[in-house]
């Protein structure tokens, strides 16, 4: 073998080697990008959840004392 073969087989690995690591970076960079979408998602719906709870304690707060009254006998009646 000649020297000159030696050294385009090295700058060829080395460009193997390179090219792996921007492959696997522009991979790894598409699935980061993926998993944040979903993950943005989930916290929105889950935001909207906690809204939906928080309005329906308020409307809890303006119960008449017949609204709870009605309520926990319902209750009662689930319960038996």
């Amino acid at each position: 073998m000649s020297s000159k073969n030696l050294d385009f087989r090295s700058i060829g690995r080395l460009f193997a080697v390179i090219l792996m690591f921007v492959g696997i970076g522009i991979i790894g960079t598409f699935t980061s990008a993926i998993s944040a979408y979903f993950a943005s998602r989930r916290r929105a719906l889950e935001e909207d959840h906690v809204l939906d709870i928080v309005n329906s304690i308020k409307k809890i707060e303006k119960l008449t004392e017949e609204d709870h009254q009605l309520i926990q006998s319902y209750l009662k009646k689930k319960m038996e």
